[in-house]
């Protein structure tokens, strides 16, 4: 079942986003470099994922805090 829904996610997504390039083609603020657009939307998805994780880091108990200090300071160990 994962991979169905998996599957319809990204045929949904890919025909949403050429839908979205055609309505925005030749407008001013769009990129007209389909690699530039793909980018951009891909930067903004990860900003949404990644506000949305910040969101849930918020709401969890202040034992997460800890957690996450923990691994912020092994990524920055020296090696």
């Amino acid at each position: 079942m994962r991979q169905q829904i998996d599957n319809w996610q990204a045929l949904a997504s890919r025909d949403f986003f050429k839908s979205y390039r055609r309505a925005m083609k030749g407008h001013a603020l769009f990129p007209a470099d389909a690699r530039i657009a793909d980018t951009l939307v891909t930067l903004f998805m990860i900003e949404k994922a990644s506000a949305s994780v910040s969101n849930e880091l918020t709401q969890r108990s202040k034992t997460m805090d800890v957690a996450v200090q923990r691994l912020v300071q092994l990524a920055q160990r020296k090696r």
